[in-house]
């Protein structure tokens, strides 16, 4: 027989678990809703936190600090993105100071698919470049036509672009 008495026995209360309990009371007061209701944790120390809870002695400027941390991270993946285009596009956004990031990932993506076609005009769909460069359909239209406006492009028959780099 297997002992099962022990599954009766009360947890122990720890100082921890009191003040667990007390800032849930708190949220509670706060937002509303039971405080033993369960939903998503949150784990600051994983990687993909949002911020990191302050120390309770913090200041006015804890406040701006998850906005100023994702500021950080929407420049470094601006960068990251900016890194991987071909040379030749980053130095157009360097001479002419195109700053718009997608119009220069359309002009990258037209460039590879002209050089694939040996410096011919290659075909290039909306929808494909879209999906490329993280866009709607339309919104790829668009960047398309700013792009061939400026003059970095200049579409041919049908769905076939020519890169002027």
């Amino acid at each position: 027989m297997i002992p099962t008495g022990f599954l009766n026995l009360t947890p122990h209360d720890t100082g921890t678990d009191r003040s667990a309990r007390r800032r849930a009371a708190a949220t509670t007061a706060l937002f509303g809703g039971a405080a033993s209701q369960s939903g998503q944790k949150f784990d600051f120390s994983k990687s993909g936190a949002p911020a990191m809870p302050t120390s309770g002695t913090g200041s006015l400027a804890d406040l701006y600090q998850p906005a100023f941390r994702s500021e950080i991270a929407l420049r470094d993946k601006r960068a990251a993105r900016m890194d991987r285009l071909p040379a030749a596009v980053r130095k157009l956004a360097s001479d002419q100071g195109v700053t718009d990031l997608p119009v220069l990932e359309v002009v990258a993506v037209i460039c590879r698919a002209c050089t694939t076609m040996g410096g011919n005009p290659a075909q290039c769909f909306a929808s494909d470049i879209g999906k490329a460069i993280g866009v709607t359909t339309q919104r790829a239209e668009e960047i398309l036509r700013e792009a061939a406006q400026r003059g970095f492009i200049e579409p041919r028959a049908g769905n076939y672009w020519r890169c002027k780099l």
